[in-house]
C-alpha cells in the first residue's frame, strides 16, 4: 500500500480538497456534503496564481477602475484589469507617464528615526527664563 496526496473536487458543492489516499483507490470518494468528489489533475508544488506582492494589486486598483478598464479601447488598461501583475502595472504607468511617489523603484519609503531631543538644554533654557523673570525660587 502506498499513500499519495491527491486533489478531489466535489461536483455537488464545488469544494476542492487534498486527501491522502491509497494510490489503488477509486477516482471517486464521498464528500462531506453528501455528493461525490472526483479526483482532478493537479501540478504538485506549483502555484499558478498571481504571485506578485499585494501592493502590486493595490497599485492597479488605485490606477484604474476595473469595470471601466475591462470595456476600454486601450489594451494596456484591459490587460491591467484582467491581470494586475508587476509587468502590466509598469507598462501602464510608463505609457501614462506616471511614477511611484515614494521612489523610482516602487518600494515603500524608508523610515528615518527623528533625531533625539536634547531635553537637558530645554530644561536649562526654561530654568534660566524662570530665574530671569522671578529672580528666586521658593520651596515650601
Amino acid at each position: 500500500m502506498s499513500l499519495r496526496l491527491y486533489d478531489y473536487e466535489c461536483r455537488h458543492c464545488g469544494k476542492i480538497k487534498e486527501i491522502l489516499t491509497d494510490s489503488d483507490e477509486t477516482d471517486i470518494i464521498p464528500c462531506l456534503c453528501g455528493g461525490n468528489a472526483h479526483r482532478i489533475i493537479s501540478a504538485p508544488g506549483v502555484h499558478l496564481g498571481n504571485q506578485d506582492a499585494k501592493w502590486i494589486r493595490e497599485s492597479a486598483a488605485a490606477l484604474i477602475d476595473r469595470e471601466v478598464a475591462l470595456k476600454s479601447k486601450d489594451p494596456l488598461e484591459r490587460k491591467l484589469a484582467t491581470n494586475p501583475d508587476r509587468a502590466s502595472v509598469k507598462a501602464y504607468m510608463k505609457q501614462k507617464g506616471l511614477r511611484y511617489y515614494e521612489n523610482e523603484k516602487g518600494a515603500p519609503p524608508v523610515y528615518k528615526k527623528p533625531p533625539e531631543i536634547d531635553t537637558r538644554s530645554i530644561g536649562e533654557a526654561v530654568y534660566k527664563k524662570f530665574r530671569k523673570e522671578h529672580r528666586r525660587i521658593e520651596v515650601r
